[in-house]
């Protein structure tokens, strides 16, 4: 057509294409049915439409998704079972052995894993580490290699529970999944 862009003739061929194979498919007939006499009433075509409309698929997470929820949950169950267990060591294995870790409590930042395990031996001496808890845990994967986790989080000693909630930032590793940042309060 003179005068239209070869990018704007494009475009309107497009939408013209879309809007004839969408009457085709909610059973409209094209010209060259009409013509020939085998075009079929519409009312017939939407009532087949209707008894053949497929139920919905059942909405499933891509299996990414599922594995790196479980395996993520898989780290925090071992991390509460190596603290249960009165292993900070194990515990410890988590977070990701770097001078870049961050963990956040209250108005503290912690940088770096010796730090932070230092902080935790202070803290929970073995007699005093408790049970630990994770509850309402949420995984977010955020691309292939990372992911945020939030939850809540409950230690108890004896007669007296002490508990908050958390936020994870986690890393996938050779190693596996570790903890890259912890917001804890």
């Amino acid at each position: 057509m003179p005068g239209i862009s070869g990018g704007l003739m494009s475009k309107k061929i497009i939408a013209m294409a879309a809007v004839l194979a969408l009457a085709l498919s909610a059973g409209g007939s094209t010209l060259q049915e009409k013509k020939a006499g085998t075009a079929k009433p519409a009312k017939q075509t939407q009532e087949k439409a209707k008894k053949t409309k497929p139920a919905p698929a059942p909405k499933k997470k891509p299996a990414a998704k599922q594995d790196g929820d479980a395996e993520i949950k898989a780290v925090l169950d071992a991390q509460k079972a190596a603290w249960n267990e009165k292993k900070l060591d194990g515990f410890m294995a988590y977070y990701w052995k770097s001078k870049d870790l961050t963990f956040q409590a209250g108005d503290k930042v912690v940088r770096g894993w010796g730090a932070l395990g230092n902080r935790y031996k202070k803290n929970y001496p073995a007699d005093k580490m408790g049970t630990l808890d994770f509850k309402d845990i949420e995984v977010r994967l955020l691309g292939k290699n990372f992911a945020y986790v939030l939850g809540k989080w409950s230690v108890v000693q004896g007669a007296d529970t002490k508990g908050g909630i958390f936020t994870l930032i986690l890393r996938r590793t050779p190693k596996g999944w570790r903890i890259i940042h912890d917001h804890t309060q």
